[in-house]
């Protein structure tokens, strides 16, 4: 009996190691998985019509060009900044107005976010908004914002008592996040910039969003 009990002892000290290897490598599989966590950066538009009550969403994952590396600032940390641009003009169809075209070609609208990496945590530092003009016959008016960063603060401009909407095209808001933070896709660090943009002289104008969002794969 004192044999077989430990023969039967043996097999289950081995059954239990080689549970634990096979543990320790999942947990190194999926640890390394991520460390590798790729970041992709989506553009969601939105445009809507207040004379014909249209509204268009467009959402598109930005090529890799959208997130841009600077220089490693110490081992394992590095700095990144992403931008969802869009140029207003190629999701607009044009309209005529008495003896104008109603035209959005050039109007550039911009969202952004600013932050650091190390391994699979995050920190923003900056969330952006810009609108550019191509001359001076556009204007752009009830802007406003609001945005999520890595340690879920929620910044809107409309609600927050201690911000203001911006009162020129260009905005930024350092966040003052200090630490690392493990970010799921599930409620990701996001820029949503929006405004009024219409063109001098003219009755027509559209009520444009533009989103900036981290996805974590």
């Amino acid at each position: 009996m004192k044999k077989i009990f430990s023969k039967m002892l043996g097999v289950i000290i081995s059954v239990v190691l080689l549970s634990d290897i096979a543990t320790s490598s999942v947990f190194a599989f999926n640890q390394e998985a991520e460390m590798n966590k790729e970041v992709q950066v989506i553009a969601v538009i939105e445009v809507s019509d207040p004379i014909s009550g249209e509204v268009s969403t467009f959402e598109e994952i930005l090529p890799k060009s959208a997130l841009q590396t600077n220089d490693i600032i110490r081992s394992g940390e590095t700095f990144h900044s992403v931008k969802a641009e869009i140029d207003l003009g190629k999701y607009i169809t044009p309209r005529s107005s008495s003896d104008k075209e109603e035209n959005y070609d050039g109007v550039i609208i911009s969202s952004g976010i600013t932050y650091t990496q190390s391994g699979n945590k995050f920190k923003s530092t900056k969330l952006y908004g810009d609108i550019d003009f191509p001359n001076s016959m556009y204007y752009a008016t009830n802007r406003h914002y609001n945005c999520r960063d890595t340690s879920m603060n929620v910044w809107n401009c409309c609600k927050n008592k201690n911000l203001k909407c911006p009162t020129s095209n260009s905005w930024s808001l350092n966040t003052g996040c200090s630490q690392y933070e493990t970010i799921s896709s599930d409620i990701p660090p996001f820029v949503r910039y929006e405004a009024k943009i219409g063109i001098t002289d003219m009755t027509s104008y559209r009520n444009v969003s533009v989103t900036c969002k981290l996805d974590f794969t």
